[in-house]
């Protein structure tokens, strides 16, 4: 939710040097974005804004923490069992920032820890392209590499 981001750009914007909070400013992206597909400047720059907010370093984990979730080939048991520690740790943190999603998570759950789980296996074969489809919609894709450790071949 990026209102929680923006609460804690407002939250901080008294504490901080007009530098700092200049630099804190349009990191939108930057935060969505996995970390490992941002460049050095890019890296500084969310790292700034998260040393100035724990609340919003515990939010970015915990997205950061159930995308890897998906992105990893389980049984469906093992998923029900990530899925329920995730949002285990959600609640225990105090954060609400999570609340609405948690509650599409509860309709969609079953739908959700099917993805990739039980594909037959003639399907997983080298370069099968997997897709994740929530409500209707192409929410993101992957290629399978059974060499690749999480199954997943990195992006190109």
């Amino acid at each position: 939710d990026d209102q929680f981001r923006k609460q804690a750009l407002a939250d901080f914007k008294e504490t901080v040097t007009p530098e700092t909070y200049q630099a804190c400013k349009g990191t939108m992206w930057l935060f969505r974005r996995h970390y490992w597909s941002l460049t050095g400047e890019q890296l500084q720059q969310l790292a700034t804004l998260l040393l100035l907010s724990p609340p919003l370093q515990q939010a970015w984990l915990l997205r950061h923490e159930l995308t890897l979730w998906f992105e990893q080939q389980q049984t469906k048991t093992e998923a029900l069992q990530k899925l329920q520690h995730w949002k285990e740790k959600v609640r225990l943190s105090g954060l609400t920032c999570f609340d609405k999603f948690i509650n599409l998570l509860a309709t969609w759950q079953d739908g959700i820890t099917n993805y990739s789980l039980f594909l037959p296996k003639a399907y997983l074969v080298p370069g099968a392209v997997l897709t994740l489809v929530l409500r209707g919609l192409s929410v993101s894709k992957a290629e399978f590499d059974p060499a690749a450790p999480n199954g997943v071949a990195a992006k190109k």
